[in-house]
């Protein structure tokens, strides 16, 4: 029991170090163990209040995630229960829907840690309609 809890506070640990390796790699010039480094200490001094914003974030694409897995669920038993014309259609396209949350939820997360990393090397930030002054507080 010890060890399993151990392994998940390790790999937290991991994930929250790694969050911005990809854009410490793409614009600096720095070997992956420095982007480690970098994207740890960023993470560390920058966006200690940012947790909560990615909590809420996570837990919006969960309830997406479950709405897909509800769909496929529906459609499997309308499936077994005798009506398969109606029931595979369901399941396939709470399937296509998995996906391309999945696809949204990359894109999106590595479209936010780059606006992140950059926000926290102090390189210009693209415009997006947003006073981020008041959303990041250092």
């Amino acid at each position: 029991m010890f060890g399993r809890l151990l392994g998940i506070l390790g790999g937290l640990a991991w994930a929250v170090a790694t969050f911005l390796v990809v854009p410490v790699l793409a614009f600096e010039d720095v070997s992956p163990i420095e982007a480690l480094k970098q994207s740890s200490h960023l993470i560390k001094t920058t966006f200690g209040t940012i947790a909560r914003g990615a909590l809420r974030f996570g837990a919006l694409f969960l309830g997406w995630f479950l709405l897909a897995v509800a769909v496929v669920v529906t459609g499997v038993v309308v499936a077994l229960s005798g009506t398969p014309w109606l029931g595979v259609p369901i399941a396939v396209f709470g399937v296509i829907g998995f996906f391309v949350i999945s696809m949204y939820l990359a894109a999106a997360g590595m479209y936010m840690r780059t606006i992140l990393y950059r926000y926290a090397t102090h390189k210009p930030l693209p415009d997006l309609g947003l006073d981020l002054s008041r959303t990041f507080h250092r």
